[in-house]
């Protein structure tokens, strides 16, 4: 199952290093969790995704770890805004440019596949 979610992150991370926020978008999961609030359509995520991709300084994350919520806080320290759901069934993918540059990529399992279901930065 980790190397499953492993490359539906990796996947996902790749897009939006590509500029493929339309694609991104539908495979997204609505309403889709940010740091500041939830995006309820697919038009308004896309654009959101065009603006991080045209934001990025770096065109492809140097590391990419999956986390359960448990060990996310455990090596954050204490997690950000909108990211846990209290289920417990979600999965984090860290992708980091460095310590102050990373994005968190929040995965949950709808049927077989792994989707992303919010992004937020850190």
């Amino acid at each position: 199952m980790r190397t499953i979610v492993r490359l539906s992150a990796r996947d996902t991370c790749s897009r939006s290093a590509a500029g493929d926020a339309g694609v991104l978008a539908s495979l997204a999961v609505l309403p889709f969790k940010t740091s500041s609030k939830d995006v309820s359509k697919r038009a308004a995520l896309t654009a959101m995704l065009n603006d991080l991709a045209s934001e990025e300084k770096s065109p492809r994350a140097r590391s990419l770890q999956l986390f359960t919520t448990a060990s996310l806080r455990a090596a954050l320290g204490k997690l950000p805004a909108n990211v846990d759901d209290g289920s417990g069934t979600q999965l984090y993918a860290l992708a980091s440019n460095g310590p102050r540059d990373a994005l968190i990529l929040i995965l949950a399992k709808r049927g077989n596949d792994w989707k992303p279901v919010g992004l937020v930065r850190r």
